[in-house]
């Protein structure tokens, strides 16, 4: 997004709030911990003094009223577009393929909430206080300039009470917190916050193997990769060296090769932990080079060199060799494209099949009607078919099967809500004869029927999606043959 960056800018001019920061990946965070040690330093702030708050938004997406997040986009928007250089009039170039949208949305939205909160916060115990409140979309860190719990409460029920549909989840220590993938430590005796690597409980460490189907220098490269990460969150020797340990034995159980994963260690242990974390941005020069993709295989050689040794051809600098990866059991068992029809794609089956059954509610209408049984059929071609689930007038999200006993005819229809409303829907529009949705209730009413010649059956259930569940519902038409859904 291209307000993300001016964030801390805008709670500083307009809010006064100075210590506000939205961060953008974990280098940011260790950037922003070099800070606030040069600050406890020298501002003399004693270090014993400072508490550690980890909170979370909970279900931060979901939980944004449309309305609301509707107008407050479109006023911050409107507030703020001249400090970036983001048009919003004369757009004549279309639109961004791909935007993910949900991030900046949610990040604009939650800043406009949580800074009014944070301005009540210091107008009544001023900025020193919040030494610093961090977010990194809903997980939030503070450094708060108190030991007392009821401040800490305070800070917390005002973030809560700002917007009815944000809720602010925190966590305490005076010692240590995990935040991100870095866990962050208070040294009281350099006065200063340390950091170390944060792992997961759940964490089982699959890294590729060193036997995988992969290009050699993407496998002997791994160590060097973690062992950067290793060096850039972990700011102490005896914590970077505890972490090479665990790599160097994780890397040994995937099969990897012992020197070069020592070799690999040992060339990052050297490097500039400052150099690392203040990487400089990439460069936006466009890319002059030219890609020849190949089909990988692990016997192939160094094509570049193959060439020039063997057949004399020099290669120009801008020409590179990039490889497709080769077929895999993930190509054969998972479908690459979203498919453009869930005509054929029968839905999951039930474990405990009970076919289609009453709910024996005393007050449900529905249950005069259902039919109980696992099958049901053809009227036209005979054909029975199996259901393999266990379905009420109270299932939702189905396909339903109308029989007139009478003439035979049947209809097939389909549902998000419950068979119950479903057919509710059906006997109102029979009695008042308005069949603008459905032929059903229209046939209903011809000669010679009544009520009584009404049977029902569910069909079918456990869609992925409703075009999944519309998509099923004419591929019943068409194999039950449905007389009354000819004209639909």
């Amino acid at each position: 997004t291209p307000f993300k960056s001016h964030l801390h800018q805008i709670a500083l001019d307009e809010y006064q709030i100075d210590n506000y920061i939205v961060l953008k990946d974990t280098n940011h965070l260790l950037i922003e911990i070099e800070n606030i040690n040069k600050e406890l330093n020298d501002k003399n702030i004693n270090i014993k003094n400072v508490t550690l708050i980890t909170g979370d938004i909970t279900s931060l997406y979901t939980n944004i009223d449309q309305d609301d997040g509707i107008s407050t986009l479109t006023k911050f928007i409107s507030s703020y577009t001249h400090i970036t250089n983001f048009p919003l009039s004369l757009n004549a170039f279309g639109t961004a393929m791909g935007t993910a949208l949900a991030p900046p949305y949610a990040n604009i939205y939650v800043f406009c909430k949580e800074i009014i909160a944070l301005k009540q916060f210091i107008r009544k115990y001023s900025s020193r206080l919040l030494l610093r409140f961090f977010r990194f979309l809903e997980d939030i860190f503070i450094l708060l300039l108190s030991n007392d719990i009821l401040i800490i409460n305070e800070l917390q029920n005002l973030l809560n009470s700002t917007n009815p549909n944000l809720k602010y989840t925190f966590e305490t220590s005076k010692s240590n917190i995990h935040y991100l993938d870095v866990n962050i430590i208070i040294n009281s005796t350099l006065n200063r916050l340390e950091t170390s690597l944060y792992v997961k409980s759940s964490n089982t460490f699959q890294y590729l193997e060193f036997s995988s189907s992969h290009p050699r220098h993407i496998i002997n490269n791994i160590p060097l990769s973690l062992s950067n990460r290793i060096i850039r969150i972990c700011s102490s020797t005896t914590s970077k060296w505890y972490e090479f340990f665990n790599l160097f034995t994780r890397l040994l159980s995937r099969g990897h090769n012992a020197t070069n994963i020592l070799r690999k260690i040992l060339e990052m242990e050297y490097s500039d932990r400052h150099e690392l974390i203040h990487r400089p941005k990439k460069s936006n020069k466009k890319d002059t080079h030219k890609n020849v993709t190949i089909p990988f295989h692990s016997q192939l050689p160094n094509i570049r060199l193959l060439l020039q040794n063997e057949f004399s051809i020099n290669i120009p600098e801008n020409i590179r060799f990039i490889y497709k990866c080769d077929p895999n059991l993930s190509n054969l068992l998972i479908r690459s494209r979203y498919p453009h029809s869930f005509y054929d794609i029968v839905p999951e089956p039930d474990t405990n099949s009970l076919g289609s059954n009453r709910c024996q509610n005393p007050r449900c209408i529905t249950c005069k009607y259902i039919i109980e049984q696992d099958w049901f059929m053809s009227t036209v071609t005979n054909q029975i078919f199996i259901i393999p689930y266990s379905v009420n007038c109270g299932t939702s999200n189905l396909v339903y099967l109308i029989t007139y006993t009478l003439c035979h005819s049947q209809y097939v229809g389909t549902t998000s809500q419950t068979l119950r409303n479903r057919l509710n829907h059906h006997l109102t529009a029979i009695k008042k004869k308005n069949w603008h949705d459905t032929t059903g209730p229209e046939h209903f009413n011809s000669d010679q029927h009544s009520i009584e010649h009404i049977k029902i059956i569910i069909i079918e259930k456990n869609y992925i999606n409703e075009q999944h569940r519309l998509d099923r519902e004419q591929f019943w038409i068409k194999t039950l043959r449905a007389q009354l859904n000819a004209n639909t």
